[in-house]
C-alpha cells in the first residue's frame, strides 16, 4: 500500500504546488501571535540598533570630514601660560577660534614664522571678550588672509566691509541683525555652518576695525594694535606638523605651540572607537536574538506538524515546504526591520542632542540621501537574519516524514 505523498506504483508524486494550500500558510507556520510578535519586536530591537549605530557613525564622520577640510590651520602659536615657559603639545578641538585670554603676540612674530620652510599661510585672531553676558565670543580675524573662519560659509561675500560680522550657528544670530558691544556696531552679514565646536558660539569681524577703536579708546579692548591672541599657521602639503611646530618653539621660544594632529586622531578615536564598540556589542545581540528567534520557529514547526504532514500528504514537496517556512520567515522578519527602521529613526532623531552630550563627539546629521541609502542594506539585514534562523526549522519541516507528522502531530 503507497505511503501518503506516493502513487499506487510506490514513486514519488511529481512535485507541485499542492491546490487549496494558500489559506495555510499562515496557520503553517506562524504559530501563536505571542511568537510572531516576539519574533517581529526582536528583529526590530536589533535593526533599530544597527541602523542608528550606523547613522551615528555616518554623522560623526561627515564632521570630521568637515573639520578636516576646512580646520585650516596645522600648527597654532599662543601666547605662554607662564611668561618665559615654552609648551607644545596637540590640540583637542578645532583650531578656528582665539582662546579666551588676556595675554597677547606681537604681531611681529609672524615675519619670524614666515621665514621657516614649509610655511604656507599665516592668519592671526584677537579675543575681544564674551557677547553681552552670553558664552558667546567675540573675535576679530583678518579677512585677507583667513582660512579658518570663512570657509564655513557657502558662499563668501566678495567684498567685507569694516563693521560686516559673521556668526556661528550656536549663537542665534540671523544676517541682517545689528549688534551693539564694547562701542562697535556691528551687522551680521553670514551665518557660518553647523561644526559642533567653539566656532558655532562666536561672533567674527575684521581685526582692523577692533584695532582702530582701541587706538581711538572708545572701545573697552585690553590689548593694543599690533597684539594678537593666537596665529594659525598653514602648512604646505608633505610638511609634517609635528616637525614644523617645533621649529616654530626654536624661533619663538616662549611661545606655546599647539599641533592639529591631535584633531586627527580625535576623530579616528570617535569613529572607529564607539560606532565599532557598538556594532561589535550589537552584532553580540543580534547572534543571541537570531538563536533565539530560530528557537521560535522551531517551536512553531514542532507544534504545526499535523499541518505539515496534511501539506505533504495531498501533494506538497520538500522543496515546497521548505521555501514556504523560509518566505514566510521573511515575510515576518520584513515587517520587524521596517519596524526597526522606524525605531532606528526615531531614535536619531530626537536622541541627536542628548549622543552629543552623552559620548562628547562632533556630530553633523548625515543628508536624507545618505539615510535612504542605508534603509535598503539594514532591511535586507533584518530579513537576512530571519531567513538564517528560519534556516534550519525550514529543514527540519521539509524533511518531517507525512505518515509520522500526521500522526504525531497535534
Amino acid at each position: 500500500m503507497a505511503r501518503p505523498g506516493q502513487n499506487s506504483s510506490g514513486k514519488a508524486r511529481t512535485e507541485r504546488r499542492p491546490p487549496g494550500t494558500s489559506h495555510l500558510i499562515s496557520r503553517n507556520f506562524s504559530g501563536t501571535p505571542f511568537r510572531t510578535f516576539a519574533v517581529v519586536v526582536a528583529l526590530a530591537v536589533i535593526v533599530s540598533l544597527v541602523f542608528s549605530t550606523i547613522v551615528l557613525a555616518i554623522g560623526v564622520q561627515r564632521s570630521a570630514e568637515l573639520e578636516t577640510q576646512r580646520l585650516g590651520a596645522d600648527v597654532v602659536v599662543l601666547p605662554p601660560t607662564v611668561e618665559r615657559v615654552q609648551s607644545y603639545g596637540p590640540a583637542y578641538d578645532t583650531l578656528n577660534v582665539a582662546p579666551n585670554s588676556t595675554k597677547y603676540i606681537d604681531l611681529s612674530v609672524q615675519e619670524t614664522i614666515s621665514n621657516i620652510t614649509g610655511i604656507s599661510r599665516l592668519s592671526p585672531q584677537v579675543y575681544i571678550g564674551s557677547l553681552n553676558t552670553s558664552r558667546t565670543s567675540l573675535v576679530a580675524f583678518d579677512p585677507r588672509t583667513d582660512f579658518a573662519v570663512l570657509p564655513w560659509l557657502d558662499e563668501r561675500p566678495p567684498d567685507i566691509q569694516a563693521n560686516d560680522a559673521f556668526a556661528g550657528s550656536g549663537t542665534g544670530l540671523t544676517s541682517g541683525q545689528i549688534l551693539y558691544v564694547k562701542g562697535l556696531t556691528l551687522k551680521v552679514v553670514g551665518v557660518l555652518g553647523e561644526t559642533n565646536s567653539s566656532i558655532d558660539r562666536a561672533v567674527f569681524f575684521p581685526m582692523q576695525t577692533a584695532y582702530n577703536i582701541a587706538q581711538g579708546g572708545k572701545g573697552d579692548f585690553p590689548f593694543k594694535a599690533g597684539q594678537v591672541s593666537v596665529i594659525f599657521v598653514k602648512l604646505k602639503p608633505d610638511y609634517p606638523p609635528e616637525i614644523i611646530a617645533r621649529d616654530i618653539g626654536l624661533r619663538i621660544p616662549d611661545f606655546r605651540v599647539t599641533v592639529a594632529l591631535g584633531i586627527e586622531r580625535r576623530a579616528s578615536l570617535e569613529i572607529g572607537g564607539l560606532p565599532v564598540y557598538q556594532l561589535l556589542v550589537e552584532s553580540v545581540v543580534g547572534a543571541a536574538l537570531v538563536v533565539l528567534v530560530a528557537f521560535l520557529f522551531s517551536t512553531t514547526i514542532n507544534e504545526r506538524r499535523r499541518q505539515l504532514g496534511l501539506l505533504r500528504s495531498v501533494g506538497a514537496s520538500k522543496r515546497f515546504i521548505f521555501w514556504l517556512v523560509l518566505i514566510e520567515a521573511c515575510l515576518i522578519a520584513l515587517i520587524g526591520s521596517v519596524a526597526g527602521l522606524g525605531i532606528g529613526s526615531a531614535l536619531v532623531y530626537f536622541g541627536e542632542v542628548s549622543l552629543i552630550h552623552l559620548f562628547k563627539i562632533s556630530y553633523l546629521q548625515p543628508s536624507l540621501f545618505d539615510v535612504l541609502l542605508l534603509m535598503g542594506p539594514s532591511i535586507l539585514l533584518g530579513v537576512g537574519m530571519g531567513a538564517v534562523a528560519a534556516l534550519y526549522p525550514a529543514v527540519m519541516a521539509s524533511r518531517l516524514d507525512p505518515y509520522e507528522a500526521i500522526r504525531g502531530g497535534e
